[in-house]
């Protein structure tokens, strides 16, 4: 079985048209978090891994039911299939999640792969706050 981590412009309370897929292939998990930093890219959010204790990433986890559909649409609107020319913006690989009871799972993160130099952090780490600060 393989798992899904979202942290941005795919949690459930966003609405994003593009949860659908997350949704047709997926099944919800548990809440999870990343050690890493998260930073507003524009209209969305980007992390970067961390290896600082107190860097965390708030987000879903998901099993994924059909991992191959999912991936291919997920890989396009993250811009990191081969359709789009490098450097990509976003990467996929898979690190460690901490689910809500500290049990550890293995998951498919997209990573921002881009300097973060002149990003402004969003230092809580939990984006549908942020969004929804910014938003209101």
């Amino acid at each position: 079985m393989s798992y899904l981590f979202v942290y941005g412009t795919l949690l459930r309370a966003i609405g994003h048209p593009k949860q659908s897929y997350i949704t047709q292939y997926c099944h919800f998990h548990s809440p999870g978090k990343l050690r890493g930093k998260l930073y507003d890219i524009g209209r969305y959010p980007g992390v970067v891994p961390s290896t600082h204790t107190n860097d965390w990433v708030h987000g879903e986890l998901y099993q994924i039911r059909q991992e191959k559909p999912l991936i291919q649409l997920l890989d396009e609107y993250e811009g990191c299939s081969h359709h789009f020319a490098d450097p990509h913006e976003y990467r996929r690989v898979l690190l460690p999640i901490e689910r809500s009871d500290g049990t550890i799972q293995s998951a498919w993160v997209y990573i921002y792969t881009h300097d973060t130099t002149h990003l402004k952090p969003i230092l809580t780490g939990d984006y549908l706050t942020y969004y929804h600060a910014i938003n209101n």
